[in-house]
């Protein structure tokens, strides 16, 4: 009998110590399943002051969830069982429709997170006074603008929620207004807003106006939007006239819900595209005018092109300045660049006077997503003075007490994407401008500030910037606020011959050990 209860614990223990045995243990690993960097494992004693790092148990605690040993065995039978059996969604970004369709679930900004769904309920919280602030918002910058000689007109893209209700589960096929068209009820009668839900609304029986795995329209809904710009502005003496032929190509692709679901579960679609046939437009490079609204203005860098584009047609005249997010990035431009000389894109949420001062367009188009309409458009800063230019010379006093490497990376300098942790400088400017993002591991949350080390002199970035694309990487709603930017001396630069990258937490109680990159010339 003692002999058997041996064997039983033994056994009890081998069964509890696998998990263990079995952890990763490579830093930095990543987990393709849930697109995101596992949690390194914590020093216990700081490497400056040799005392116990007072974050080990948290940090701990981190790396046990991340990487315990079978973790993504267990977290692949969860996610296949929640969407096969189940038919629910493993996370909670996104919602399983019927027939087929997903919708994007939990979205927002500085911890606003909210239920995308609500639009279909009339539930969005934006009240009839947020909605007459963000007209009287909206017309206060179309009267800057049109005092400068300047046209604009905003955009308000329709999402799916807003579009195709009749396919979210539980819900019943509604008319009720959306904030597309509740925004356009605030607005004069004068102002160019353009609201294309209904038109797109009239051609669902006969178009896919928007993809079923993913949370963008079709190149439909885009091509039906483009004619709609192109009504207002027909008669503008800087509009081109160009006739736009287009031609439908059909692609296959595993869109943005199938990767955010992970694991494979959500199979590939089918989608139609309309490309230009024979354009005139061409896209091209512009540097210094690059570099300029970096220097500027709050971009999203994850996007084709760091997140701005250029297009130049020598046919035609005029200049557009088009201000968007990823409905409009993308195809839209090569659509209105047949109407224009030029068009500069950025991937902004706000306009920002000093771009526009530099870029003199003829017209600025402004376009939104609905359901970013209550952290985008409330902002009494949305059209932003010249704020983001040189880093501050960072003043306070937090020691580097965590010896831990963070999460973070420089994704863009001077424009140029990066891969390695070497910088490159030319001489074409006084001034280099970098692009990144950080996390605070150990509280699974954004950072309090980003700070840069050139020599002796430590600069504050420009830091908490929104980036989407971050939070859908790591499948984690709390890093949504992740991007970091600024602007540096370049001859202090490249005096100092390297950079240091140093994430303080998000409590600003201490920082983590700092990322070196080496700067080179040629």
């Amino acid at each position: 009998m003692k002999k058997i209860s041996v064997i039983f614990i033994i056994i009890f223990i081998l069964f509890i110590s696998l998990p263990l045995l079995f952890s990763n243990r490579i830093q930095g690993a990543v987990s393709k399943g849930e697109n995101k960097v596992l949690a390194n494992f914590p020093v216990l004693f700081e490497a400056n002051t040799g005392i116990i790092n007072t974050q080990f148990l948290s940090g701990f605690e981190t790396w046990i969830n991340d990487n315990i040993g079978f973790r993504n065995v267990l977290l692949k039978l969860h996610a296949e069982i929640s969407f096969n059996i189940f038919n629910t969604s493993p996370t909670s970004s996104v919602a399983i429709g019927k027939d087929g369709w997903y919708f994007y679930k939990e979205m927002g900004a500085g911890g606003n997170w909210i239920n995308n769904m609500t639009i279909a309920i009339d539930k969005y919280p934006i009240d009839d006074i947020g909605y007459k602030k963000i007209a009287k918002i909206q017309e206060n910058v179309k009267k800057y603008l049109n005092s400068k000689g300047i046209d604009y007109i905003f955009v308000g893209a329709p999402g799916k929620v807003s579009v195709y209700p009749e396919y979210i589960k539980g819900l019943k096929p509604s008319t009720i207004e959306t904030p597309v068209d509740k925004l356009g009820k605030e607005l004069p009668s004068d102002f160019d807003y353009i609201n294309p839900k209904a038109k797109i609304i009239e051609q669902k029986p006969n178009k896919l106006m928007y993809k079923k795995t993913d949370s963008h329209w079709t190149d439909y809904s885009v091509y039906l939007t483009y004619g709609l710009i192109k009504d207002v502005i027909k008669d503008k003496k800087y509009f081109y006239d160009a006739m736009l032929y287009t031609k439908e190509v059909d692609v296959t692709n595993q869109f943005d819900f199938a990767n955010m679901i992970g694991y494979n579960l959500v199979g590939n679609e089918t989608v139609p595209t309309l490309e230009v046939e024979n354009p005139n437009v061409k896209e091209v490079e512009n540097p210094e005018l690059k570099n300029y609204i970096y220097s500027q203005q709050h971009v999203d860098q994850f996007f084709t092109n760091g997140g701005i584009q250029f297009y130049s047609n020598e046919k035609a005249k005029g200049t557009l300045l088009l201000v968007c997010d990823s409905f409009f990035y993308g195809i839209m431009p090569q659509y209105l660049g047949e109407n224009f000389k030029n068009v500069i894109v950025v991937r902004s949420d706000d306009l920002n006077e000093d771009v526009i001062n530099k870029v003199k367009p003829d017209l600025v188009i402004y376009e939104s997503v609905d359901r970013a309409f209550s952290y985008r458009l409330q902002n009494d800063g949305f059209l932003e003075p010249s704020k983001f230019i040189k880093s501050e010379v960072y003043t306070k006093n937090i020691p580097i007490s965590n010896n831990k490497k963070p999460s973070m990376f420089i994704d863009k300098f001077n424009g140029n994407p990066i891969y390695t942790t070497q910088l490159y400088v030319n001489n074409d400017s006084n001034e280099v401008n970098l692009n990144g993002w950080a996390v605070d591991n150990l509280s699974n949350s954004e950072t309090s500030e980003v700070i840069i080390k050139v020599g002796d002199k430590y600069f504050q970035s420009k830091s908490n910037i929104s980036n989407e694309t971050v939070v859908n990487y790591f499948n984690n709603p709390n890093y949504l606020n992740s991007g970091f930017s600024a602007v540096l001396n370049k001859d202090e630069v490249l005096k100092a011959k390297e950079i240091s990258v140093i994430v303080v937490s998000k409590d600003g109680k201490y920082s983590y050990e700092p990322s070196v990159y080496k700067i080179v010339t040629s």
